[in-house]
């Protein structure tokens, strides 16, 4: 642009006066404006840049503070997410190590969508904010540099030219002026008959300034426009000619100066790429920094829930290490003791199933098909084929009567803990005490309930010699033993129920018993139940036919067997 003005009639016709209107008094304002608002330039944006720090340090209290209500707040999120953590994760059926990662994942990304979320808004609220103002600092402060720089030379046009008739050397003038600072686009001086005389543009030379800006100049007042969306941004000022702006002055011409904008608008690209940079660098580092609290507040919710995995699978003496004093740390207490708690009742719930099954036996239990004591229901029974065994001790009502309470007991118990054994070996169990006579039941096969009664008879003469050394007398049993179809359930009331078993089996077993005193042999069994067992059985002890017998109740005589062991 500066070349083709250069290239001009005028200028080519009239070299000196270029050189002469370069003079120190023509260019030395405009180049001291320019330098000058250089420096304006950059103390605003210094101060611009202190303020984004300024505010960059409330941002990072803002954002410090945020995180610590929202890690103050974390463990009433835990302990609320434990509940929904329990309702989800049956819903969802996952194992508990997956419900583990699956939460702790989701209270992450909550923590950090949160922070990040209120980050972005600030930061880019400020940022929108401080690049606004600083627009309008930067675009002010180039008006009036622009506005400057036009009065100097309005004022050099005025002192050393005249308009109408020095227009080559006034061309010389403008083509150094634009030679010089370059941020100036165009400059035209206009005489009063509103033609341009001089211009640095070769297409504006003689053509008519149409306008009502250029009217207005010619009136001493000056205009500006602020060009800002243009492709390339630029201010023009249409500025008077005169001894000053009074409105008395005279006024020789205008002049209209072009100045551009790139320089503030690629300078404010750069601010927003720089701050947008350090945006994105802030975002990772909080995005780090919460990523490291987050597995800071999941690492003991892992511990807690590893102790609730071994808790799950049965194991009460899991202690949950307390590592803080925050909610987590409170939690982390409350289960361990929930857990001592449940320890405690658990032990209390065993020493109660044990001491139920003093009462009721297993076995008992098992046949009625029941899995423990609180299945058991008033009612419940079951029609099955077992073997009863009866045992009494024979004049135990004489014995007795030479015998404090205490000695009875003694006595008894004494007498059961040695004999009895020889029944759970066989695979039966006791089903009542009955004063001196014990009744129990073999679920399996009658062979057991020979053999018991065989080992128990055993178990009677080591009890004897015992008495014998001591200096008691001998104690005899007697042993009824019948298999058969009975009934076996619970009967009472709703506040006291007992278990029991009833049916002719069990009749017939207690009435043998009591023959055993009559033919005076140790067991008693019918010869049916005897010939159904193992031919090893029916040979372990003498045995002799007591021929058939009739037994109260029965209508029909039996075939009974005396075993001598």
């Amino acid at each position: 642009m500066a070349t083709a003005a250069l290239d001009s009639p005028f200028a080519k016709s009239s070299p000196m006066a270029f050189d002469r209107s370069l003079g120190l008094s023509a260019m030395v304002v405009p180049w001291e404006m320019y330098t000058s608002s250089r420096y304006v330039c950059s103390f605003m944006v210094v101060k611009r840049a202190w303020s984004l720090l300024s505010f960059s340090t409330r941002l990072s209290i803002l954002v410090r503070d945020f995180t610590e209500f929202t890690l103050a707040t974390s463990g009433r999120v835990w302990a609320v997410a434990a509940q929904t953590l329990s309702r989800t994760s049956r819903t969802m059926n996952l194992p508990l190590a997956s419900r583990y990662n699956w939460l702790a994942l989701r209270i992450k990304y909550k923590i950090l969508g949160s922070v990040l979320a209120v980050f972005i808004l600030i930061y880019s609220a400020t940022l929108s904010y401080i690049y606004s103002h600083l627009k309008q600092d930067l675009l002010h402060s180039a008006r009036q540099e622009a506005l400057s720089t036009t009065q100097m030379l309005a004022a050099t046009l005025y002192r050393n030219y005249e308009v109408d008739s020095d227009s080559r050397e006034i061309q010389s003038f403008i083509l150094g002026a634009v030679t010089y600072n370059t941020k100036l686009l165009e400059i035209s001086v206009i005489d009063r008959n509103l033609e341009v005389v001089s211009s640095t543009e070769d297409e504006k030379l003689f053509a008519a300034a149409v306008g009502q800006r250029y009217t207005e100049a010619l009136e001493n007042t000056s205009s500006i426009q602020l060009l800002a969306e243009e492709p390339t941004p630029y201010i023009n000022i249409v500025y008077p000619i005169s001894a000053g702006p009074d409105t008395g002055n005279y006024v020789t011409g205008a002049v209209e100066l072009r100045s551009s904008l790139q320089t503030q608008f690629q300078y404010l690209a750069s601010i927003r790429t720089n701050t947008l940079g350090a945006g994105v660098a802030i975002l990772i580092g909080i995005s780090l920094v919460i990523t490291l609290l987050s597995q800071s507040i999941t690492r003991p919710i892992r511990n807690l829930y590893t102790g609730m995995g071994r808790v799950n699978k049965g194991d009460l003496n899991i202690q949950v290490p307390v590592v803080s004093r925050d909610e987590i740390g409170y939690l982390t207490t409350t289960f361990n003791d929930m857990v001592g708690s449940l320890r405690v009742s658990n032990e209390r719930i065993r020493a109660m199933m044990e001491s139920s099954r003093r009462f009721v036996p297993d076995q008992f239990l098992t046949a009625l098909g029941k899995n423990d004591i609180t299945d058991v229901r008033l009612g419940d029974a079951i029609l099955r084929d077992m073997t009863v065994l009866f045992m009494d001790i024979r004049n135990f009502t004489d014995m007795s009567e030479h015998m404090s309470a205490d000695e009875n007991l003694l006595f008894l118990n004494s007498l059961l803990e040695n004999v009895l054994p020889a029944i759970e070996e066989y695979r039966g169990f006791i089903d009542k005490y009955m004063g001196d006579a014990v009744m129990a039941l073999f679920p399996d096969k009658p062979d057991h309930a020979l053999l018991a009664a065989i080992a128990l008879r055993q178990g009677m003469a080591v009890y004897n010699r015992e008495r014998e050394e001591r200096g008691y007398p001998k104690v005899e049993v007697g042993v009824g033993i019948n298999s058969g179809e009975l009934i076996l359930g619970t009967l009472g009331s709703a506040s006291r129920i007992d278990t029991t078993v009833i049916g002719s089996t069990v009749n017939i077993a207690a009435r043998l018993e009591k023959l055993t005193k009559e033919y005076k042999v140790p067991i008693i069994l019918p010869e049916e139940v005897f010939l159904a067992m193992d031919p090893s059985t029916r040979n372990l002890g003498h045995t002799r036919s007591l021929g058939p017998v009739k037994i109260r109740g029965i209508e029909k005589e039996m075939q009974l067997i005396g075993v001598l062991a």
